[in-house]
């Protein structure tokens, strides 16, 4: 209702945050929102890379309120004179999904990254092609060059990574900080058939499922703290090797590898996991905010400071650590199966 005044005088504005941001720190002199944070508002259209007026029509939103669309790099004006850094140019704009995964140099289609912060989210690239997925994946648009021109992502999402952690810490209170779950679940062999649905608020993709919950589950009378931890790190990685699976039939073949990025990558146990449980090279590099640098290049190509980032990648190859899978594929699969009844038993549980 406090909205509807100002709609109907045409002077509502609808803004992403990057939209948000930009207005303030150019004094409010740009109204717009670029292509990749526009294209998660469902009111634009990827393929044409326009707003789509019958959406905003559907739930209420005048078309007067929405941004200007612009690509993600480009001349954005210059931060006010009232804000620090005053008179920097502003020259780049970009989700922090689609940020990381440029960060992590996945320029290439079928090149993949996974983050690992308060949730987990895996990113694909998919070239020009706009993949569609029937499995829960989403389509979302990467990045664009200065023309305009798309790169376009398939993306999975998790809810719960880093918070798996946290509730080890502050929850069941079995390590004093989050660093030690590394040593804890270190300090056994394997997890002991003990299995951690960490679905704490529901489970994204591809069930998309609010009434999911967390389930511990396996535990017998020699279950140990170093079990549960070990189960809640497995657990991380098994959610996202069930991305990994729905990625690759979406694609029509494999990943080979992994670039990983985040907090909790810096888990050496966590990575080796998510190699064990999906069967591809887990690359992580020295430096884990892969989010800031993505952008970081995106504006240093607009400003001539990065000529291109192909003569970038021998980087990804420097001072990075690689995790191999250790089991062979019947022990994946055998894995993998238990992994799918024990989710398959968190679903709608709080119905």
């Amino acid at each position: 209702n406090a909205a509807a005044a100002p709609a109907s005088q045409g002077d509502l504005c609808f803004r992403t945050v990057e939209s948000w941001l930009l207005w303030h720190l150019s004094g409010a002199r740009r109204h717009c929102s670029d292509m990749s944070n526009a294209s998660r508002t469902l009111l634009m259209d990827l393929e044409q890379r326009q707003w789509v007026p019958a959406f905003c029509d559907h739930i209420g939103l005048p078309t007067s309120a929405l941004p200007d669309l612009v690509p993600c790099r480009g001349d954005f004006g210059a931060i006010a004179s009232d804000c620090p850094f005053a008179g920097v140019p502003i020259c780049a704009l970009l989700g922090d999904q689609q940020a990381a995964t440029l960060g992590q140099l996945c320029l290439e289609p079928g090149e993949a990254k996974c983050t690992y912060g308060t949730g987990a989210f895996l990113v694909i690239n998919t070239g020009t092609e706009i993949k569609r997925s029937d499995a829960g994946l989403l389509s979302t648009l990467g990045w664009t060059d200065d023309q305009g021109i798309p790169t376009y992502c398939l993306e999975g999402s998790l809810f719960n990574a880093g918070t798996v952690v946290q509730w080890l810490r502050d929850g069941l209170e079995i390590i004093p900080t989050a660093d030690e779950v590394n040593r804890l679940a270190l300090s056994v062999e394997n997890a002991a058939g003990v299995m951690l649905v960490p679905a704490f608020t529901g489970w994204g993709t591809p069930h998309w499922d609010p009434q999911a919950r967390g389930l511990l589950i396996g535990l017998t009378r020699d279950s140990r703290r170093g079990h549960i931890a070990r189960a809640a790190l497995e657990g991380i990685a098994l959610s996202v090797a069930g991305l990994v699976r729905l990625a690759e039939d979406a694609i029509g073949h494999g990943l080979g590898e992994l670039a990983v990025d985040g907090g909790a990558a810096a888990s050496d146990p966590l990575l080796q996991a998510q190699a064990d449980s999906t069967g591809l090279r887990v690359r992580r590099p020295s430096q884990l905010e892969s989010t800031a640098r993505g952008v970081a290049l995106l504006a240093g190509l607009q400003c001539d400071v990065v000529p291109d980032l192909q003569v970038l990648l021998p980087q990804r190859q420097q001072n990075t650590q690689l995790f191999r899978p250790r089991l062979d594929p019947d022990q994946r699969q055998t894995w993998l199966r238990r992994w799918d009844d024990a989710v398959s038993r968190s679903l709608h549980w709080h119905e």
